[in-house]
């Protein structure tokens, strides 16, 4: 250390012990005075130059002391002094943290967590639109593109969770774009940064969605949640620490692997390979990629992700839950979605965009669509089992069995892709994918669902 600044320290710590004196009328100066060893004192200034904590050794002395004189008179502070802590351990810190004690780790990131990123991004989303209105979301050249499996897989049971990550998604490249020259550079995000800031988002509107569902009488029918296909957060639960962790965890990377998609290596590994067969189209699971939402790409080993123009009309287009957010507590990110049973989840543009440019996509699951709407049409309101052809005396209507005719007439045509995407008739294939698409297409408005006696009746909306 340098022997200009070491004096100017003791000075310091001289001049305070003078002031304490003076303050409390105790005089220290006969006292043993601790000396702090260089090392000691260079181990501290590594510490005050990594973390932005603290700005000389001093404070971080002060603090200390502080901290163990509260830890020996005041236990009952040591929660609140690790929260406010927290924020300032390093990702190594936490890391550790994470692997040697889950339980409390979990604990400190929900408490202090931010909670205001909706209020957050219903501000910010008016000024991105225009901003990226004058971009082009074109097809990056030197691109693998993505394309879907046949069939919608039943995990992506909702659209709402879409609508979600492909807004955070646009507005994380609106913030690139006022730090980058170049649009072409600034629209891709990190992978990895979007993993974080998609998750964190959608477990947001799913916590604030529950509170909602928790006041409203009639909100556990199924035709009504919002939430559904969000991630989920459990409650904590004495004694069930550990199994807790588990679940919020598994629920974590199952909406990873639904919506967004895999881990980054995975998918790294997958562009190389389709690169190495000179652009082939290649399936990149999670909705996000077979939507064609995106795109992705291997920016020198790192993945990175951006809009693509089908996933930019999407983002643009206002959303009835979303625009209808009200902030009542910004700090605090208190919002109200106002009545909110009585709003459609998507507007007409996003509807018809759905239908048009996302269904189509998956090619079987467009021919189911079709055919149950078109059915329903002829018959009026069906029940389940008439979808799923358990219904004996409907046998001789259009509607009856509708998914299996579709799908055993594809298969006849596609007997190779049907085998390798595992497509079949079971009784329980069928009824996981009646339950996925009608739940779709409910969301969307496209037929009616109502649940009577335990049993689901739909019907086209007049």
């Amino acid at each position: 250390m340098n022997p200009d600044t070491d004096l100017i320290v003791k000075a310091l710590e001289r001049a305070k012990q003078i002031q304490d004196t003076q303050s409390t009328g105790i005089d220290y100066t006969d006292e043993k005075q601790y000396k702090i060893s260089v090392r000691k004192r260079e181990k501290i200034q590594s510490i005050v130059n990594d973390v932005d904590r603290y700005d000389s050794v001093n404070e971080f002395i002060d603090e200390s002391i502080d901290m163990i004189v509260d830890f020996w008179l005041h236990p009952e502070k040591m929660q609140e002094t690790a929260l406010e802590m927290w924020p300032s351990f390093t990702l190594e810190m936490k890391e550790q943290i994470k692997k040697n004690a889950p339980v409390f780790y979990q604990t400190m990131m929900q408490a202090t967590e931010k909670h205001n990123k909706i209020a957050a991004m219903t501000q910010q989303i008016i000024n991105a639109k225009i901003t990226l209105a004058k971009e082009k979301f074109s097809v990056p050249e030197n691109i693998v593109l993505g394309d879907a499996y046949s069939l919608m897989h039943q995990s992506y049971n909702r659209f709402f969770p879409l609508k979600i990550l492909v807004t955070t998604l646009g507005l994380m490249i609106e913030e690139n774009r006022t730090q980058e020259n170049k649009f072409d550079v600034a629209r891709w995000v990190g992978y990895k940064e979007f993993l974080k800031e998609g998750f964190d988002i959608s477990l947001e509107f799913s916590k604030k969605l529950k509170v909602i569902k928790g006041k409203e009488k009639n909100d556990d029918k199924r035709t009504n949640r919002i939430s559904t296909g969000l991630p989920i957060q459990h409650e904590m639960v004495y004694g069930k620490e550990k199994e807790t962790i588990e679940n919020d965890e598994k629920s974590k990377q199952r909406f990873f692997d639904c919506f967004i998609g895999g881990k980054e290596t995975s998918v790294l590994r997958l562009i190389d390979d389709a690169n190495k067969e000179e652009k082939k189209k290649l399936v990149i699971s999670g909705a996000l990629n077979e939507t064609g939402l995106v795109h992705l790409r291997n920016n020198n080993g790192k993945l990175e992700i951006t809009l693509s123009e089908d996933g930019f009309e999407f983002f643009n287009y206002d959303n009835p839950i979303i625009k209808g957010i009200k902030i009542t507590d910004y700090d605090n990110g208190a919002i109200d979605f106002g009545d909110i049973i009585e709003k459609k989840i998507f507007s007409e543009e996003e509807n018809e965009f759905i239908m048009k440019k996302i269904i189509p996509n998956f090619t079987l699951e467009k021919k189911i669509v079709d055919g149950i709407i078109n059915t329903i049409k002829k018959d009026g309101k069906v029940n389940a089992d008439v979808l799923d052809g358990k219904d004996e005396e409907q046998k001789e209507k259009n509607s009856y069995n509708v998914i299996t005719k579709t799908i055993e007439e594809w298969k006849d045509e596609n007997q190779a892709k049907a085998m390798k995407e595992k497509i079949d008739t079971t009784e329980e294939k069928i009824k996981t994918c009646r339950i996925a698409t009608m739940g779709r297409l409910a969301e969307i408005g496209v037929v009616e669902w109502e649940i009577v006696g335990g049993k689901s009746f739909y019907s086209i909306p007049t």
